[in-house]
C-alpha cells in the first residue's frame, strides 16, 4: 500500500503534459510555460497529500508531504513529456500547421 502512495503522484504527473497542452495558451513558450507546468505540480501535490491525509499531521510533516508529492508530480510529467508526449505533441503541431503551410 506504501508502495501505491508513493507511486500515485508520479502516475499523476504522466497525465499532465496532454492536459496542460489543451489548457494553456499556443504562444506561451519558455519560462511563462515552466511556470505553468510547476504550479500544477504544486496544486496536485497539495491534492495528493491531502487525499491521502498527509496533511492531517503536523505543519513540518505536511510541508514535507507537499514537498515530495509536487516533485514527484512534477518529474512524472517531465518524464512522460520527455518519453511519451513529446511525439505525440509534436506531431499534432506539424499536422495542423501543415495546412497553413500549404495555402
Amino acid at each position: 500500500m506504501e508502495a501505491l502512495r508513493e507511486m500515485a503522484p508520479f502516475a499523476i504527473g504522466l497525465i499532465v503534459p496532454p492536459i496542460l497542452y489543451i489548457i494553456t495558451p499556443r504562444k506561451w513558450q519558455g519560462t511563462l510555460r515552466f511556470w505553468a507546468v510547476y504550479a500544477s505540480a504544486l496544486i496536485l501535490g497539495v491534492l495528493v497529500s491531502f487525499f491521502m491525509g498527509e496533511l492531517l499531521v503536523d505543519l513540518p510533516e505536511a510541508i514535507a508531504a507537499i514537498l515530495i508529492d509536487s516533485s514527484l508530480v512534477f518529474a512524472g510529467s517531465q518524464v512522460g513529456y520527455r518519453l511519451f508526449w513529446k511525439g505525440i505533441i509534436e506531431s499534432r503541431l506539424a499536422q495542423t500547421s501543415l495546412p497553413a503551410a500549404k495555402r
